[in-house]
């Protein structure tokens, strides 16, 4: 039986044995791309089996029915799609203070500095113990590594295990807490750096497996930290903006700023009376007003979203599972604006390569976009490693 860059046999004993492409999970497996054979686990008993593209199906001795792979459309199980374009029903995280995303996953920082997670290569469709090696304040999930500041004043990381297309997380290897490197005011990820500003002004830039790659001083008094293909951004206590890199022309003039974001190309900054002002390449570099006020703003390297002022609304732009994807041949720099409807204010957004969440009272969230991973929470997944019995509908 063969899919899409996939294949599966059946042994006389009933067993099933799939090996080639795993992006989706169709091996029945959490396995990387380009896996040797994958033996299915839970079915012993097949009699037939069929494929689809990116799925697979085996027919057991008792007349069911069970399936694993590719379920975007919800063809796994009720019909319905998993991935959501609209914000849905929020749902409640005991302890919710502070929420972190990345391409295939959402991780979240309890009231008790926990870190739970849902989402990743294993589909985990609600949270999860993260089981950091103590208790955290803040949190930055990136493509190579997961890292988290601790309330002891460390940061502590785990790698992700890299295959082509695969970032997922490595349980072998767990957590290690980094060598301290001075109190931190602000850290990110980005790729397989991790950049961190210090209270002492200075700005490193590391990888948590080797020496730091550079120290660029001179930023003191952050407390919020943006980077961009080129460029740092640093905002100040005072509301002013510092950058270090290529593409500061404009932004060193900037003041009075509540927030900043940056997607791959572009810097964001919001003032504290609600207006927003960008610039990028569409722009040649130049601020640009973007229409409408809002109370906050979050970026990633693909996407950029404002929580409009009444925040009831979240604007986005950028990727199309969010929005419109930009085109240097657009009329506005940041192009047409996706508009998501809230049923109550938010207190927060968060913004990632795929999908977005919103935070309310109550330690309530809710996310939309892409699920192919699990990474909306919603109990659904658009992979599924593990056979299921197909719903009699």
């Amino acid at each position: 039986m063969a899919g899409d860059r996939f294949r599966c046999g059946l042994s006389r004993a009933g067993g099933v044995n799939c090996w080639g492409n795993n992006y989706s999970g169709q091996l029945g497996a959490i396995s990387d791309l380009g896996s040797p054979v994958e033996t299915v686990r839970g079915i012993d008993d097949a009699e037939s089996l069929f494929a689809g593209s990116a799925s697979a199906c085996a027919r057991r001795r008792d007349g069911s029915t069970w399936c694993w792979g590719d379920n975007q459309g919800g063809q796994l199980d009720d019909g319905r799609p998993v991935s959501v374009r609209l914000p849905g029903q929020a749902w409640h995280l005991p302890g919710l203070r502070a929420l972190a995303v990345a391409r295939d996953r959402t991780c979240a920082v309890l009231a008790d500095g926990e870190i739970t997670c849902w989402g990743t290569r294993a589909a985990w469709t609600r949270p999860r113990p993260a089981n950091a090696p103590g208790p955290a304040d803040a949190l930055a999930l990136g493509d190579y590594y997961d890292c988290a500041l601790l309330r002891s004043g460390q940061v502590a990381c785990r790698t992700l295990h890299r295959s082509r297309h695969e970032q997922i997380p490595d349980p072998s290897r767990g957590w290690w807490v980094l060598p301290d490197r001075g109190p931190i005011a602000a850290f990110l990820t980005l790729f397989n750096t991790v950049v961190s500003l210090h209270r002492d002004g200075s700005l490193k830039l590391w990888d948590p497996l080797h020496a730091p790659v550079a120290d660029r001083p001179g930023f003191l008094g952050g407390t919020q930290l943006c980077v961009s293909i080129g460029a740092y951004f640093i905002r100040q206590d005072d509301g002013r903006v510092r950058c270090s890199g290529e593409e500061c022309s404009e932004v060193h003039s900037l003041a009075d700023i509540a927030a900043i974001a940056t997607t791959w190309d572009s810097f964001c900054a919001l003032d504290r009376d609600g207006s927003l002002r960008c610039t990028n390449d569409r722009s040649r570099k130049a601020m640009f007003a973007v229409p409408g006020r809002y109370s906050e703003i979050s970026g990633s390297l693909a996407n950029l979203c404002a929580l409009a002022e009444d925040r009831r609304s979240v604007y986005c732009w950028g990727h199309s599972l969010l929005g419109r994807p930009t085109s240097p041949y657009i009329d506005t720099p940041l192009g047409p604006a996706t508009v998501a409807p809230l049923s109550e204010p938010a207190q927060s957004i968060v913004v990632g390569e795929t999908h977005v969440c919103a935070t309310f009272s109550g330690e309530r969230l809710t996310c939309w976009g892409a699920n192919d991973r699990g990474q909306l929470g919603n109990g659904k997944s658009g992979s599924r490693a593990l056979p299921a019995v197909y719903p009699q509908l």
